[in-house]
This record gives C-alpha cells, sequence and structure tokens, in this order.
C-alpha cells in the first residue's frame, strides 16, 4: 500500500527552496477555504497569505510587515480559529522569515519552519475540523479526523505534482 503522508514527505524533503515557499502558502490556503466558518478574521487572514505571496514575487517587505502586524491584532485565543492562524503565521515564516527579519518586524532565529511543518499543521487541522464536524459518536469522528488528515495529504501530493513543471521543459514541435 502506497503511504501518502510518507511519499509527500520525501517529495517535499527534495523540493527546491522556491517551489517549497509556494507550497506553503498553498497548504495554508487550501486548508483555510476548507475551514472558512472557523476563521475569525476571514479578510484579515486572507491578506496576510496574499501578501506573504506576493512578497515572494518581489513585493514589498513593508506591507507583508503591515500584514504581519494585523494578523496579531485579530490573534484567536483558542480552538480551531487559533489553530488556522498559528498555520497561516507557519506558512508565512516557511514562505518569508528571512524577509520579516531583515526588516525588523521578527526577531532574528536559527529555525525557519519548512513546507513539510506546514503540510504536517494542515493535515492536522483537517483531522480536527472533521472531527468537530462529525455528529455521531467519539469513535466516528476518530475515523473521520484520520480520513480528512488523508484526504488533505493526498491533496497536497497531488498539488505539488500538479505545480511541478518537467525538468526538461516542453518539447520544441516544429
Amino acid at each position: 500500500m502506497i503511504i501518502v503522508p510518507r511519499l509527500l514527505t520525501e517529495v517535499l524533503e527534495s523540493a527546491d527552496t522556491a517551489s517549497a515557499k509556494m507550497w506553503s502558502l498553498d497548504f495554508a490556503d487550501h486548508i483555510s477555504a476548507a475551514c472558512r466558518d472557523a476563521l475569525a478574521a476571514p479578510d484579515v487572514h486572507d491578506a496576510y497569505l496574499a501578501t506573504a505571496r506576493a512578497c515572494l514575487h518581489g513585493g514589498p517587505t513593508t506591507h507583508l510587515g503591515a500584514a504581519h502586524r494585523r494578523m496579531y491584532e485579530y490573534w484567536p485565543s483558542r480552538g480551531l480559529p487559533l489553530e488556522l492562524a498559528v498555520l497561516a503565521a507557519v506558512a508565512v515564516k516557511a514562505a518569508c522569515q528571512r524577509q520579516l527579519e531583515a526588516h525588523g518586524y521578527l526577531v532574528k532565529v536559527r529555525y525557519q519552519p519548512t513546507v513539510i511543518d506546514v503540510a504536517e499543521k494542515a493535515q492536522k487541522i483537517a483531522g480536527q475540523h472533521a472531527g468537530q464536524r462529525q455528529t455521531s459518536g467519539a469513535e466516528n469522528a476518530t475515523d473521520t479526523g484520520r480520513y480528512a488528515r488523508w484526504e488533505e495529504a493526498r491533496w497536497q501530493l497531488l498539488h505539488v505534482i500538479s505545480t511541478t513543471p518537467n525538468p526538461q521543459g516542453a518539447p520544441d514541435n516544429r
């Protein structure tokens, strides 16, 4: 049997830095959309991830710093909204931590989260969200959560595959 989460980890470990940064934000976007009803401040959350994505594409870090401060103004205190906010923060740090540090928005630290950290956190949140929505019994909630984690890992792997360009490029068919 193919163990999707393990295969995903192996693929992500060999990813180039630029792709890993984009996938971190993609994974956070995907789970945020799936758990939209649990977001504490959806517009702030979306702007935070979008500004980080723009920063990766050469946008100004000052905008990311402002979005970063705004995200922390709306920081939820517990539960799934907190987990989603932490996921967004981890994804932005995986993608843009060094830029935020260079401009004084974060204190410089050695450890930088990775795309694998973001993937695992998103899978955990998918399981929590599905388990909380399960209405009948703890055993069913556990099974539902396990299924949701697996499906999130499968989506992540398919997303990575679908967004990875062929290293040989397209053939010239003139």
